[in-house]
């Protein structure tokens, strides 16, 4: 998680502490789906067409609820487009790690 929070701490800085934890909680969530999609064995999977799918999903600790973060990627190609919308999801749910530092 710490290269997670190295990678957006521009965006991070700027959240009260609770927003910066789910933030990058959710951020980590999606680097970590995405992790899943680039393993061999998900690769593998996909390439002899079984039907694999990767959710993305995160608990929250404050209300015990699992969040359907809304990230799924069924083959290969669709990964790095769905990661991206899910970086820019999570931004838009926290409108104020769009401010840059100043």
């Amino acid at each position: 998680m710490q290269d997670v929070r190295n990678r957006h701490q521009d965006k991070l800085c700027c959240l009260p502490e609770a927003e910066r934890i789910n933030a990058l909680c959710e951020l980590n969530v999606v680097v970590q789906a995405f992790n899943v999609c680039q393993t061999t064995i998900v690769q593998d999977a996909w390439r002899r067409g079984h039907d694999v799918a990767v959710h993305r999903w995160v608990y929250r600790v404050n209300n015990g609820l699992l969040e359907d973060l809304r990230m799924t990627v069924n083959i290969d190609r669709d990964a790095t487009t769905v990661y991206q919308r899910a970086i820019a999801t999570v931004r838009a749910r926290h409108p104020s790690a769009t401010r840059s530092k100043s």
